[in-house]
Protein backbone atom coordinates (compact mmCIF):
# COMPACT_ATOMS: atom_id res chain seq x y z
CA UNK A 1 0.00 0.00 0.00
CA UNK A 2 1.29 3.44 -0.89
CA UNK A 3 2.21 4.96 2.47
CA UNK A 4 2.17 8.48 1.07
CA UNK A 5 -1.53 8.12 0.28
CA UNK A 6 -2.25 8.79 3.96
CA UNK A 7 -0.69 12.24 3.70
CA UNK A 8 -2.03 12.97 0.19
CA UNK A 9 -5.68 11.92 0.45
CA UNK A 10 -6.89 10.83 3.87
CA UNK A 11 -10.40 9.94 2.69
CA UNK A 12 -9.06 7.76 -0.12
CA UNK A 13 -6.62 6.15 2.34
CA UNK A 14 -9.59 5.28 4.61
CA UNK A 15 -11.56 3.78 1.72
CA UNK A 16 -8.59 1.74 0.55
CA UNK A 17 -7.85 0.54 4.09
CA UNK A 18 -11.46 -0.58 4.56
CA UNK A 19 -11.37 -2.43 1.25
CA UNK A 20 -8.11 -4.16 2.16
CA UNK A 21 -9.53 -5.22 5.53
CA UNK A 22 -12.78 -6.47 4.01
CA UNK A 23 -10.82 -8.51 1.47
CA UNK A 24 -8.43 -9.89 4.10
CA UNK A 25 -5.43 -8.35 2.35
CA UNK A 26 -3.66 -7.65 5.61
CA UNK A 27 -0.16 -7.67 4.19
CA UNK A 28 -1.05 -4.67 1.99
CA UNK A 29 -2.19 -2.51 4.90
CA UNK A 30 -0.42 0.65 5.97
CA UNK A 31 -0.11 -0.66 9.51
CA UNK A 32 1.88 2.23 10.93
CA UNK A 33 -0.77 4.81 10.09
CA UNK A 34 -3.63 2.43 10.85
CA UNK A 35 -2.28 1.87 14.37
CA UNK A 36 -1.88 5.62 14.88
CA UNK A 37 -5.47 6.21 13.73
CA UNK A 38 -6.82 3.61 16.15
CA UNK A 39 -4.83 5.14 19.03
CA UNK A 40 -6.07 8.58 18.04
CA UNK A 41 -9.67 7.40 18.02
CA UNK A 42 -9.29 6.07 21.54
CA UNK A 43 -7.76 9.30 22.81
CA UNK A 44 -10.46 11.31 21.04
CA UNK A 45 -13.24 9.28 22.64
CA UNK A 46 -11.65 9.67 26.07
CA UNK A 47 -11.39 13.45 25.63
CA UNK A 48 -15.01 13.71 24.49
CA UNK A 49 -16.21 11.69 27.46
CA UNK A 50 -14.12 13.77 29.87
CA UNK A 51 -15.45 16.98 28.33
CA UNK A 52 -19.08 15.84 28.59
CA UNK A 53 -18.57 14.73 32.19
CA UNK A 54 -16.98 18.07 33.07
CA UNK A 55 -19.88 20.02 31.57
CA UNK A 56 -22.47 17.89 33.32
CA UNK A 57 -20.69 18.16 36.68
CA UNK A 58 -20.32 21.95 36.47
CA UNK A 59 -23.95 22.43 35.46
CA UNK A 60 -25.14 20.01 38.12
CA UNK A 61 -23.16 21.87 40.79
CA UNK A 62 -24.57 25.21 39.63
CA UNK A 63 -28.05 23.72 39.41
CA UNK A 64 -27.89 22.41 42.98
CA UNK A 65 -26.04 25.37 44.54
CA UNK A 66 -28.12 28.13 42.97
CA UNK A 67 -31.72 26.89 42.99
CA UNK A 68 -33.02 30.42 42.41
CA UNK A 69 -31.14 30.52 39.10
CA UNK A 70 -32.30 27.14 37.84
CA UNK A 71 -33.51 27.51 34.30
CA UNK A 72 -34.92 25.20 31.69
CA UNK A 73 -31.73 25.78 29.73
CA UNK A 74 -29.58 24.29 32.52
CA UNK A 75 -31.89 21.28 32.79
CA UNK A 76 -31.71 20.78 29.01
CA UNK A 77 -27.91 21.00 29.09
CA UNK A 78 -27.79 18.36 31.82
CA UNK A 79 -30.08 16.12 29.80
CA UNK A 80 -28.13 16.66 26.56
CA UNK A 81 -24.76 15.93 28.15
CA UNK A 82 -26.15 12.82 29.82
CA UNK A 83 -27.45 11.63 26.45
CA UNK A 84 -24.04 12.25 24.85
CA UNK A 85 -22.30 10.28 27.60
CA UNK A 86 -24.72 7.37 27.21
CA UNK A 87 -24.22 7.38 23.44
CA UNK A 88 -20.42 7.52 23.78
CA UNK A 89 -20.44 4.60 26.20
CA UNK A 90 -22.78 2.56 24.02
CA UNK A 91 -20.56 3.14 20.99
CA UNK A 92 -17.33 2.21 22.73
Amino acid sequence: MDKTLYEQDYYLWIEKTISLLENHRFSDLDLENLIEEIKSMSISQQKALKSNLTVILWHLLKYLQEPEKQTRSWALTLFEQRERIEEDLENS
